[in-house]
């Protein structure tokens, strides 16, 4: 049995010679990686264990064009930068991986300014983000033996993108001060990930959709299995944001939603 056909069956409520199973074991923080050398693991040669591997897909909802990384300012300890997100930040030099960055600045301050990101680079699309020749890239992943995971890491669902925008500590406020704004994003975002979906399943099938860079979540959740209830889409969010994700299930076609759905495609 292939990983994608026991990916499947497990997932369809089927038989399978066992539950499908990805070990994360080699993600580990750089500093865990350096000490794992010293004690005799071979980075280039790591150990296959027993289980099971996906097609992971990454980076394609990112902003496109990306920032270009402009250095503002150093010290013995610490870098300050703009990022390929427009954030800028301070990092530490030793182990930047390892510890979250300082935000300083984020790159919509104004309504006007999120129309110009949004307009400049979160437009979907395919040959900037996938490649040219996307489109016989997507056809040649059906023949996969390993289940497809496309994520858009801290680039979809509803918290997640808006925090990148604004900051953390602005979007709380938004939503009470100025929630026709914090809908306008949401839209915004609903719009780009149907678009950028509905591209890729034209072409291929699509085993696992991430949202968030932790699993089927959104930033808004910490763990994956607290996502808001798809109840809570229908109701009014505090401040009146009507939280339009409806439309994101709902408007985006039937036919797009089945093919997310029916697992036997994927």
């Amino acid at each position: 049995m292939t990983g994608r056909e026991r990916f499947l069956a497990v997932m369809n409520y089927g038989e399978a010679d066992r539950c499908f199973f990805v070990g994360a074991w080699a993600w580990g923080w750089p500093e865990t990686i350096e000490r794992w050398k010293a004690e005799g693991y071979d980075q280039d040669h790591p150990p296959r264990f027993d289980c099971d591997w996906w097609d992971w897909r990454g980076g394609w909802f990112f902003p496109n064009p990306p920032f270009e990384r402009k250095v503002i300012g150093e010290d013995a300890r610490t870098i300050t930068y703009v990022n390929h997100e427009g954030i800028l930040m301070r990092e530490r030099k030793d182990q930047p991986y390892s510890s979250m960055p300082q935000f300083l600045r984020f790159p919509v301050q104004t309504r006007e300014d999120f129309r110009r990101f949004w307009r400049e680079r979160l437009q979907p699309d395919m040959a900037a983000r996938l490649g040219a020749d996307w489109v016989r890239m997507l056809e040649g992943l059906r023949r996969r033996e390993v289940p497809l995971v496309v994520i858009s890491d801290r680039w979809g669902g509803f918290f997640g993108p808006l925090r990148n925008l604004v900051g953390v500590e602005r979007l709380c406020t938004l939503f009470y001060d100025e929630p026709a704004f914090v809908e306008e994003m949401m839209d915004a975002t609903a719009d780009f990930i149907i678009a950028m979906m509905g591209r890729i399943l034209d072409h291929t099938d699509v085993g696992l959709r991430l949202l968030g860079g932790h699993g089927l979540q959104d930033g808004a959740a910490d763990r994956p299995a607290d996502g808001p209830s798809p109840h809570a889409a229908a109701l009014p969010a505090g401040g009146g944001v009507r939280a339009r994700p409806r439309r994101a299930v709902r408007g985006a076609g039937q036919r797009r939603r089945h093919q997310l759905a029916d697992s036997r495609l994927a």
